[in-house]
């Protein structure tokens, strides 16, 4: 007996999920320029995260491109992220500098390809045309209102995906992002940046160095960009473990493990500050009472 039911539990009507599903955008990655060893500083973390589940090793977020260059990635489905590294090292498979143009262009192909087989697959595919179909018959075949409206669907369509691409050109390093339709933005003035959903925290500590971090040593870059990335751990899906990486001028690049990267934050944990030193108090205090007492004189004086 199924008792009021007739039909047994529908469990394949459950939605199969995908990877939008898994908020792979709840993370952070961050890159810095170091010009005293002619390098680039990179961390990340490795959450993979959904609303009932989350794992903290899970995901490898930055993929060599080429010799000279790592791209990180960050959004909130990240499938698209195969197809368009797979037709960015395609372009470079062929003889090829590397350089910057080179490499924006190679993502921002590959981006439109995406946005193209993306605006095929949820808009196009139900009259059956792929798009070059409908840049031709279009508006012959629908008519200019429901043309117009496609196209204005068609406008919409973008991609929840960010790439933190980080690298060298003839030796000048650089830092670029991109994401949306394909929109490539520039960092190499700032020196560093970063992305994810702890993208606010990780920025406000390296803005907040009190001197430049692209211009310190080695080791104090990776101290900045870790401490960046401890900091954004407060944001919404922001893994715990960390990885770094660091990418050289003579094209030589090296992991530094999540292990060793635990190391680093076990100095940092012992080297914060308290949020509220308490030698702080009796100064505080003095100033709390100073500015108490000069209320109620004034209060006093007016009331008279």
């Amino acid at each position: 007996m199924l008792g009021r039911r007739s039909q047994p539990w529908p469990w394949n009507a459950v939605p199969e999920p995908c990877p939008a599903d898994w908020g792979c955008g709840m993370t952070v990655c961050i890159a810095s320029f170091c010009h005293r060893e002619k390098c680039i500083v990179a961390v990340e973390d490795s959450m993979l995260s959904m609303s009932e589940m989350s794992a903290d090793s899970a995901a490898i977020k930055h993929k060599a491109i080429g010799n000279s260059w790592v791209a990180m990635l960050a959004g909130g489905d990240v499938s698209p992220s195969v197809p368009i590294l797979r037709d960015v090292r395609k372009a470079l498979g062929k003889p090829s500098s590397e350089s910057l143009d080179e490499i924006v262009s190679a993502f921002q192909s590959a981006y439109k390809k995406q946005i193209v087989q993306a605006a095929e697959t949820s808009i196009l595919s139900r009259f059956d045309i792929n798009m070059a179909e409908f840049r031709s018959n279009g508006l012959a075949s629908f008519g200019p209102e429901l043309f117009t409206r496609l196209i204005y669907e068609i406008e919409q369509v973008t991609l929840d995906l960010t790439f933190l691409v980080c690298g060298f050109d003839q030796k000048e390093p650089h830092i670029f992002t991109i994401h949306g339709k394909g929109d490539a933005t520039y960092f190499d003035l700032a020196g560093f940046w970063a992305i994810g959903s702890g993208q606010t925290s990780a920025l406000a500590t390296l803005f907040a160095a009190q001197s430049s971090v692209i211009f310190k040593n080695l080791p104090d870059v990776l101290w900045m960009v870790s401490k960046a990335k401890f900091n954004a751990e407060t944001a919404l899906g922001v893994g715990k473990r960390t990885t770094g990486l660091v990418l050289k001028e003579n094209l030589e690049r090296y992991v530094i493990q999540s292990e060793k990267m635990k190391e680093v934050k076990d100095l940092w944990e012992k080297q914060r500050q308290p949020d509220c030193p308490t030698e702080n108090d009796v100064p505080l205090s003095k100033i709390l009472k100073q500015a108490e007492d000069e209320f109620k004189n004034r209060s006093g004086s007016s009331g008279g």
